[in-house]
Formats: structure tokens, sequence, C-alpha cells
């Protein structure tokens, strides 16, 4: 009586979380769990339990609930049927696909609407081609509170799989990929922990994905997108990538990249190839061997509000980058350059703070572009421009803070009619323009504060005070430069 007690109380906190929303805002869309059927046992000592899970499948119905008491289970499963499968004990409900037939089969294979998968260890097809601890082919299932580890995928979502919910997972030892996604679209992935695998979460051909709040660690790439487009990509913490935290590539447009922590990696934090139209925004980005964010052969995207701290450079676009505009980044504490351009035109820099850098910005062959209304400070070279022309550094009213003016212009003084500015250009050597209209005090005019180097902490409260004097005062002349973009 006790064990059937038990049963009914984990259906019914899966009811729970199945309505219920998370604290990000974002409301899961997942069916009801269904329980209008039966309860099926297996393990145990009960009279009637079954010995193996797929004979408690292939006997089941509709709605059934099948429940599997601790033990090892050394069987592939597959559920042709809209039913709950749950495990006693995570930690102890063991199915190892490898004991039965080699692990040449998936764990278990859903081809069946409105399954829910919880409470199981699923392992042992590791080394076999599109193998995975669960694949799923159909739609409205739920994969919560597992654990996954040494299959080629961990969770495996192909063939137009929508509006699953795939949450609390642990997976691990994935050689492919942890969770993999191709041709599925409107799904949910949150609240996942991945570790040692291949990309930690790959999109292949899916979009309106919504994966947030997933830790990704110890992994050779952290979410990677190809072809994928209109997914929001959030909150999630993602340490010690060998290769990019977060990659954009080939035609993974309209996507939305916001509030990600990403650190510690071996190359670029985020890396965007052949994709437009995508927002990076308020990602924390620290401590990476490379880029905090790169971008080439991509126009149109939006870098904004992005703390890039502690890395070998800031943010890079390069190789026929055009159109972006990169805005209100906090680009501090990184060893070789804050920002660089190469081989790109016609992008708008503007309200970034530049700062404590061996360079602060670096244009190479690089033209019309607009760079205006940036805070450029403590580096030690604030600006190079190498064979590039026709840089607009200010808007006639405002140009940028220079840390080094008054040492390279010790006589200057304000302008009378305008005396926020000095009375003296800023000379870029290497480009035909000048900033005209140098500022006296750090943008916004109305606030000026030191940033010390090394001090996160201080760069973080820079970023919020800069903001809040950002409300107060848009950039008046913006429409007017990109009317003036070349498309």
């Amino acid at each position: 009586m006790k064990k059937h007690l038990y049963v009914i109380g984990i259906i019914f906190l899966f009811f729970i979380l199945s309505v219920t929303p998370i604290s990000t805002g974002y409301i899961i869309k997942t069916s009801i769990i269904r329980n209008d059927g039966n309860t099926l046992y297996v393990g145990g000592d009960g009279p009637g339990n079954y010995s193996k899970i797929q004979d408690a499948i292939d006997n089941a119905s509709d709605g059934d609930t099948i429940f599997v008491y601790c033990g090892i289970y050394n069987e592939n499963v597959s559920v042709n049927k809209s039913l709950n499968l749950i495990g006693e004990d995570k930690a102890k409900t063991i199915i190892d696909e490898g004991g039965w037939f080699y692990g040449k089969e998936d764990v278990i294979n859903i081809s069946a609407d409105d399954v829910t998968i919880s409470g199981f260890t699923l392992t042992g097809c590791a080394g076999y081609k599109d193998k995975a601890g669960i694949k799923i082919q159909s739609s409205y299932n739920i994969i919560y509170n597992n654990i996954i580890y040494d299959n080629e995928r961990g969770i495996y979502l192909l063939n137009s799989s929508f509006n699953n919910t795939i949450c609390n997972n642990f997976i691990s030892n994935s050689a492919y990929s942890g969770i993999y996604l191709y041709a599925s679209s409107n799904n949910t992935l949150y609240g996942n922990t991945i570790s040692i695998t291949g990309p930690g979460i790959s999109l292949l051909q899916s979009s309106y994905n919504l994966i947030y709040e997933n830790n990704i660690m110890s992994i050779f790439e952290g979410l990677h997108l190809e072809k994928s487009s209109v997914n929001t990509i959030c909150n999630n913490h993602i340490e010690r990538a060998i290769w990019e935290g977060i990659m954009l590539w080939r035609n993974s447009n309209g996507n939305n990249i916001k509030d990600n922590t990403i650190t510690n990696g071996k190359d670029r934090g985020i890396f965007i190839q052949d994709s437009i139209n995508n927002d990076i925004l308020n990602n924390t980005i620290t401590y990476n061997e490379f880029t905090g964010i790169n971008i080439i052969l991509s126009s149109h995207n939006n870098i904004s509000h992005n703390l890039i701290t502690n890395n070998e450079r800031g943010i890079g676009l390069a190789i026929y980058s055009n159109n972006n505009i990169v805005s209100f980044n906090t680009i501090v504490n990184n060893e070789l350059r804050a920002l660089y351009l190469s081989n790109i035109s016609n992008n708008i820099i503007t309200n970034n703070i530049l700062a404590n850098s061996e360079i602060g910005i670096l244009l190479w062959r690089s033209y019309n572009n607009i760079v205006v209304k940036n805070n450029i400070m403590n580096n030690s070279q604030n600006v190079m421009v190498e064979e590039s022309s026709t840089t607009i550094w200010d808007d006639g009213n405002y140009g940028n803070y220079w840390s080094d003016y008054k040492e390279r212009y010790p006589f200057a003084m304000r302008s009378l009619l305008k005396p926020w500015m000095w009375n003296t250009p800023y000379e870029i050597v290497g480009d035909s323009n000048k900033d005209n209209c140098p500022l006296v005090k750090q943008w916004p005019n109305s606030v000026s504060i030191d940033i010390p180097r090394d001090k996160t902490t201080n760069n973080m409260i820079l970023l919020r005070l800069f903001e809040r004097f950002l409300l107060l005062e848009r950039f008046p002349l913006l429409e007017k430069f990109q009317s003036l973009l070349i498309i």
C-alpha cells in the first residue's frame, strides 16, 4: 500500500510541474501528465509485477503508468504508447542497453506522443552512430529528472519532434552531443546539467526552441546552432568549453542570445559566422583565452549591453561583417584589444566602454564605420588605424571620450558654444577623419567615473549607472546614421 501511495505522489508532482510557471517568467507549454489508466509495476516482489520494462509496455494501454522499482534492467526499451514511465530512484533504477545488445540500440526510443520519462539512469549505447540514451521521434513528451551517461548522444530529437520538454536531467560522457535537435522546433530545454560531451546542446535545422537555465561545463562546445533560426537562448551557464561557448553558424538567423554567462573557455565566448539579425544582449563573458564575441561574414546583428572582461580580446568584427550595431557594452580588462574591426564597413559602434587593454579600438582595412559616444580609456594605446579611412568619429555634437586627450592637447579648452566638448579635434592617426567633438567627461556627459583595472565589481556598478543615465538621453542621430548605411 505504501508503495502505491509513493507512486501516486510522484504522478501528482509531475502534474504540478507540468502547469506551474518557473522563475524566469517562461511558462512551460506541455501536455498535462495523463493518468487516466492503470498502473503497472516492474521489478519488486509484488504479485503480477513484470521483470522487464518492455513486457510492461507491450501489455499497457494509452494513459497507463508503468512504475519501475530499483534495479538494473539490461534491455532497450521502445515506447509506442502514450504513457508514463517512472523510475523509483534515478540513481538506482538503471536501464543498461549495453548489457543487453552490446550498446547497438537506443536505450529508450519514443515514437508515441504524450510520453513521460522520469527517474532513471540510462546508459550503454556509446560508440554507435545516431544512438542515444533517449531518442524522440514524436511530440508533447516530458523527459525529466534522469541521469544519462555513456551514450553516443544523451537525448536526441528528430523528424519534426515538437512541443517536447527536456528538463532537470544530468547528462554526461556523450561523445557526440548532450542534447541534439534535428529538424525539431518549439521544444523547451531547461534546468539540465551537461558535462564531458561533444557539444553540450546542438541544433541543426531547428527553430523556435527555448533553451534556458542549463549548466553546461567541461565540453568541446557549449551550444552549437547550424541553420537554426528564431531560437531563444538565455540564462545558461557555460564553463570550460574547449571551443566556442555559443556558436551560430550557416544561416542561423534571428536568434535571441541573452543573459548567459560564458567563462573560462579555451576559445571564443560567442562566435557568429554567416548569420544575420541575431540579438546578443546582456551576456557576461569572462576569462576566455581568445575573443569574448567574434563575428565574421555576418551582418545586421545587434551586440548590446554585454559585460566582456578578462579575455584575450573583447569584441571582434571581421571579413565583411557589415551593418552591425555594437552598443552599450562594457569591454574592460581584456588583454590585447577591447574592440577590433577588420575588413568591414558601415557598422555603428556607440555607447561602449573600451578600457584597460593594450589597444582600445583597432581598425584595419575598414571603412565608413560610425564610432560615436564611446568611453575609450586607460588603454596602452586608445586607438590604432591601419589601411582604413572615412570613419565617422562624431555626430556634430558629440564625439568620444578619450582618456589621453589632455596629455595630447594640454592647451585645449572647452568649446564656448558646446562646453561638453573640447575646442581642439582629436586626431586619429591613419584615418582621413578626426573626432571633431571630443568629450570633456565620460559619456553620458552628466557622469564621470574612473574605471580601475581588474575591478569587475566596479565595472558592473559602472554599467548599471551607465544604463540608468542612458534612459534620460538616447542616441539622437542613430536613425540618421542608419539611413546612410549601404545595404
